[in-house]
């Protein structure tokens, strides 16, 4: 019987880091046009309940996400390919090839599809991407940042 290995050990290993030599925009490009594939067979039309309900449960990993609002105000602007997403974070790739963390929380993101540009609260989307796939939303108020 195989054993599995720890998170603490998965983190001693730096199993999730990627490589400086693999930081590049160009190597995520082909992500992000993988990524307009999947939202192009997720059938997203407008602004429809249905649609959106599609986009808050979809994969971020490919989508170039901008930082709209922020607390840190030195977030604000920050734009690039997601290439991982924790339940508290986003990993993004910028164009000068380096790797930002962003917070999720008190932060706002936009990203656009099909001419459409589509907000993101950051506070109410802090759950891992496979939790966010199986959660019921309930509507909540928005606070201002």
């Amino acid at each position: 019987k195989s054993k599995q290995i720890s998170n603490r050990q998965k983190q001693l290993l730096r199993v999730y880091d990627i490589p400086k030599a693999s930081q590049k925009y160009a190597l995520f490009e082909p992500l992000h046009e993988l990524w307009n594939q999947y939202m192009g067979a997720l059938n997203i039309t407008g602004t429809s309940q249905a649609s959106l309900e599609k986009i808050l449960k979809a994969d971020l990993h490919g989508c170039i996400l901008t930082v709209v609002k922020s607390k840190c105000p030195s977030l604000v602007g920050q734009r690039g390919i997601v290439v991982q997403e924790t339940k508290n974070m986003f990993k993004v790739i910028t164009k000068n090839d380096e790797l930002k963390s962003l917070s999720k929380a008190a932060t706002v993101f936009c990203f656009t599809y099909k001419n459409m540009v589509y907000s993101i609260f950051g506070d109410q989307f802090r759950f891992t991407t496979s939790e966010r796939v199986a959660r019921k939303f309930k509507p909540k108020s928005t606070v201002d940042l």
